[in-house]
């Protein structure tokens, strides 16, 4: 428990970061259609170097949680080095990766990497839309996203399991494509393997978000978490206040981050 304790202070006292957000590249392969950031990918950008991430460390006391995001993490070839560098020289608790799962050889290098080299913990997650091959396509608009993905998960499962700092998660987004077979989906992410699972509402100033029917997700809320988590009850209490939370915040119009 007393390697918790650098992250606690601070969340209690409230007197510095513990939490943020690194953009790492703005290179991808898909064009999700939920994608908050579709109008700024593939566009030219200056992006910090590995020994410049590893010289921020000398400056950031011990940080909770780091997400590491884009575009694609895993187009970086470098990306096992970034969150080694972020893990070890920032003293994070936890490194987070979303992936549309396209890039597996660098997502098994990194989770081996990892596993050997860093200090703190990494969790991977592997983005999905729904568990139909054709729709999954259409909503990345690449054909064959789905089959890269399953293959992905089912090889990083395999260097998961010879490690015990990395943790395997699907993540998904409710939207107005995937509303109505949601529970489907989460019955299909129980069968493939992975460690966890994580889902938030659309951004309501995401294009999906307006026509989304909240007493249904407010149903998939009271469902997953009433009947399916099966994680510690601490953990699931706060996971639910967070999604009841912006649920709130989306249908009072207030922004969220």
């Amino acid at each position: 428990m007393l390697k918790y304790f650098p992250h606690l202070v601070p969340l209690v006292l409230k007197n510095r970061l513990t939490e943020l957000t690194m953009f790492v590249t703005t290179t991808c392969n898909m064009k999700c259609r939920h994608c908050f950031v579709i109008d700024e990918l593939n566009k030219k950008a200056d992006l910090l170097a590995v020994d410049e991430i590893r010289r921020m460390g000398r400056h950031i006391p011990h940080m909770q949680r780091v997400h590491i995001s884009g575009g694609e993490p895993f187009t970086r070839k470098d990306l096992a080095d970034v969150a080694i560098a972020i893990s070890n020289e920032w003293n994070a608790g936890v490194v987070n990766i979303p992936t549309n799962g396209w890039f597996t050889d660098n997502v098994v290098r990194t989770i081996e990497r990892f596993g050997r080299e860093a200090k703190g913990h990494l969790r991977v997650y592997f983005s999905i839309n729904t568990q139909d091959p054709d729709a999954m396509d259409d909503f990345t608009r690449l054909k064959g996203s789905f089959r890269h993905w399953r293959e992905t998960v089912a090889t990083a499962a395999k260097a998961r399991s010879k490690v015990d700092n990395v943790t395997l998660v699907a993540l998904a987004t409710y939207n107005e494509s995937n509303a109505d077979t949601f529970p489907t989906l989460v019955d299909f992410v129980d069968e493939i393997g992975v460690d966890d699972f994580s889902f938030h509402l659309a951004r309501n100033d995401d294009p999906c978000g307006p026509k989304l029917d909240h007493a249904n997700y407010r149903r998939v809320l009271d469902d997953y978490f009433g009947n399916r988590y099966r994680g510690h009850p601490v953990l699931r209490a706060y996971r639910e206040m967070v999604r009841r939370e912006h649920l709130r915040m989306v249908e009072s119009g207030e922004p969220f981050h």
